[in-house]
């Protein structure tokens, strides 16, 4: 142990510690069995840099004797050999860093992994996205087809009945009103009208033998906005002619009457039935009370086309036991797959 004197010279000393007879403590004296030279004055500052640094391998050789000198107290106080106390302490210390479990890397995998799946998740979600709007997209390439083949089956069927009904009506020799021969149209001056409901009121004071008009029938021209009344008189007087041609046709039993012909026959373009999805999604503007029940008025046909200022659409039912045609809706175009 060195020891510095009171003029600041440095000396080795060996060190023999002992308990004291009457409090146990450890008493450290020096033993002078071999005294080292004297070494040359020096002044304080040249001592103090003779001594170990107190960073680098100075702080390790203070710390290994400042261990050695604490296990020797500890061997004279527990009556052991500061040797084989030492040797315990070393093996103690390998064996702590022996016991040093490793880096747990477990955590930092879990993080990689759960990073790899939120990626992977939001290609999933980005790829469904996508399918959604394809599928949108087919549902509705889907659903106008379905609308061009109901088009197509309607005018099949209406061509058919057309064919059926000259067919019975040229062998039977009828003599019934023919649908391509439309009765003359009266030279009486058409009546003053500034309104739609003018119109249907002239149309119901005009042709009551052919056409019955529902309370809705008021109702919506009442509120239809269509510029030109005198073109909603001259289509219900289209309607009571077609009217007329059919109750004959049912007075000669010849099957099914071509309605479509003879409104085209007229210039009008007559529709039998409405879409389907405007059938299913629109059901309740096409249904009107006649006779205590509500009833599909599908039967229709429309004058213009896009505002209401120039569209108008009537919607009618073939009444067979009131052998009259009767008018649910003469105003605005109904909801249907364009609007």
């Amino acid at each position: 142990m060195e020891v510095e004197g009171p003029q600041g010279q440095v000396a080795s000393v060996p060190m023999i510690g002992r308990a004291h007879a009457t409090t146990g403590r450890l008493l450290i004296s020096p033993r002078p069995a071999t005294v080292s030279r004297p070494a040359a004055p020096q002044s304080r500052s040249e001592a103090r840099r003779a001594r170990p640094n107190a960073t680098g391998d100075g702080v390790g050789q203070f710390a290994a004797e400042a261990v050695a000198q604490l296990v020797r107290q500890v061997a004279v106080q527990g009556n052991l050999h500061p040797r084989d106390l030492l040797e315990d302490v070393a093996r103690l210390l390998e064996g702590g860093r022996k016991r040093t479990p490793a880096p747990d890397l477990t955590l930092a995998r879990s993080r990689h992994e759960n990073e790899v799946l939120w990626q992977e998740l939001f290609v999933s979600e980005e790829r469904n996205r996508q399918l959604c709007v394809q599928n949108e997209a087919l549902e509705r390439q889907c659903c106008d087809l379905r609308e061009q083949h109901d088009v197509l089956q309607r005018q099949n069927d209406d061509l058919r009945a057309d064919i059926r009904f000259l067919c019975r009506a040229a062998g039977a020799g009828s003599t019934a009103a023919s649908p391509a021969e439309p009765p003359a149209v009266d030279a009486e001056p058409m009546p003053a009208m500034k309104s739609v409901r003018d119109a249907v009121r002239c149309a119901e004071a005009a042709f009551t033998d052919t056409l019955f008009f529902l309370p809705s029938a008021f109702e919506s021209a009442a509120e239809s906005p269509f510029v030109r009344p005198e073109e909603a008189y001259r289509a219900l007087r289209a309607v009571s002619e077609v009217a007329a041609t059919w109750q004959s046709s049912l007075n000669a039993s010849t099957g099914s009457y071509p309605f479509k012909m003879a409104f085209a026959d007229r210039g009008y373009t007559y529709k039998a039935r409405i879409s389907d999805t405007a059938r299913g999604k629109h059901r309740e503007q096409y249904l009107f009370v006649h006779k205590g029940r509500r009833e599909l008025f599908q039967a229709h046909i429309t004058l213009g086309a896009h505002s209401a200022n120039s569209c108008l659409s009537i919607h009618l039912l073939w009444d067979r036991q009131q052998r009259r045609a009767v008018i649910a809706h003469v105003g605005r175009h109904l909801r249907n797959t364009q609007s």
